[in-house]
């Protein structure tokens, strides 16, 4: 309820978004952008994360294209990876990824290759991955995390790969070092 007798009472109790602690929070977000120059890190990271998978792309017959602005990069991939027997795409090379400490997320289709690739025809036989790490990622961490991605992709069409959940059981349980 209103009280006329506290000053400014309509600008405090209101539900217009006047939250004070919310305005200091954002500030405070902005400002640590600012004094730690994230957006440069992260142009910086993302050039090198594009850099590197290129090199992977050229010795990995999966790899299609690489795309990206600063940290936020896909990785086109081609869905018909062979196994042995099984046949291996997007989703099982991101529970790859997860099982050895990397997390991305595969999409469904990839209907942007014909804008960026007018050489290719998009069929379901391509298929992006999201890689988007956190803005306080060390390039130490990124290194890593690419050479992960780089093994990874090796290993996808070995059928003695092991992948957990592959048989569509979610309940594994996966535990990351730090």
């Amino acid at each position: 309820m209103y009280n006329s007798t506290i000053p400014y009472a309509s600008l405090t109790l209101t539900k217009r978004g006047r939250n004070p602690l919310a305005s200091a929070i954002a500030t405070t977000a902005l400002q640590i952008l600012i004094d730690e120059d994230l957006s440069t890190k992260a142009f910086d990271l993302g050039e090198l994360f594009r850099s590197e998978i290129t090199k992977i792309q050229k010795t990995n017959k999966h790899v299609v294209e690489v795309r990206g602005r600063g940290l936020l990069n896909a990785v086109v991939i081609t869905e018909d990876i062979r196994a042995g027997k099984k046949k291996r795409g997007a989703w099982e090379l991101c529970l790859l990824l997860k099982e050895r400490g990397v997390l991305a997320k595969p999409t469904h289709g990839n209907m942007s290759v014909c804008l960026l690739l007018p050489t290719l025809h998009v069929t379901n036989d391509y298929c992006s991955i999201r890689f988007a790490p956190p803005l306080v990622i060390s390039k130490d961490q990124l290194l890593k995390a690419i050479g992960i991605i780089g093994t990874c992709l090796n290993d996808i069409d070995k059928a003695e790969t092991v992948i957990p959940g592959e048989d569509g059981m979610a309940n594994h349980h996966v535990e990351i070092e730090n």
